[in-house]
């Protein structure tokens, strides 16, 4: 358990080490983030949107970066791009080819087998760690798998919070039967009762005279 927990801490330490590694960069270079939303669609993702571009706007000084949001998806050009660190979809996808096209252009351009090479190699670590100690149990497979769960929405490039629901659903069940005392062995036969096993013969008597 503890090292199933160091694991998932080192990864989320990586992500969380993120604003402080960019601010190290020389100054007067200030990488830029720009996230595309869209005030379209279901109101609960709009809502989403709006609080995470305000976080991103608050987290821009401390962080080093210079951070702006729009819902012009035509802004999503190799223009608007040569100059951009890192782009987030908030609540919504390119809607024409040639938004798609460019961001193709832009991933091609450098980083875009990150992701997925980051998705590899924490998938091997999981088979290997299966191959070399598997679990001995139901709930040491269960841990096994929360942690390869939590990896895989940590890494993966479009991810949403609702996804932790899943890792998190399993560690409250693996510890809530952590928790409940195992059934001990039921009652033994009663007083009078042949033990299993053994052989017992019942004789009825009837009275003379009757």
């Amino acid at each position: 358990m503890r090292r199933i927990l160091l694991a998932i801490g080192c990864v989320a330490g990586t992500f969380l080490a993120t604003p402080f590694l960019v601010a190290q960069q020389p100054q007067g270079v200030r990488p830029k983030v720009l996230a595309f939303f869209t005030p379209a669609g279901e109101l609960d993702h709009f809502l989403f949107a709006q609080q995470a571009i305000r976080a991103f706007a608050v987290a821009a000084e401390a962080g080093g970066y210079a951070f702006a949001a729009t819902s012009d998806w035509d802004a999503l050009n190799d223009v608007n791009l040569r100059e951009v660190r890192v782009v987030i979809w908030l609540n919504d996808m390119p809607h024409t080819a040639a938004q798609r096209l460019a961001f193709e252009r832009y991933m091609g351009g450098g980083g875009g087998w990150l992701a997925i090479a980051l998705l590899v190699i924490a998938a091997a670590a999981v088979m290997v760690s299966l191959m070399v100690r598997p679990p001995e149990d139901l709930p040491a497979a269960g841990w096994r798998l929360v942690l390869g769960l939590t990896l895989l929405f940590l890494l993966a490039p479009a991810s949403r919070v609702g996804y932790f629901v899943y890792p998190l659903g399993l560690s409250a069940w693996l510890l809530l039967i952590r928790r409940t005392p195992a059934a001990g062995p039921g009652p033994g036969p009663g007083p009078g009762l042949p033990q299993p096993g053994t052989r017992a013969a019942l004789s009825l008597v009837t009275p003379r005279g009757r």
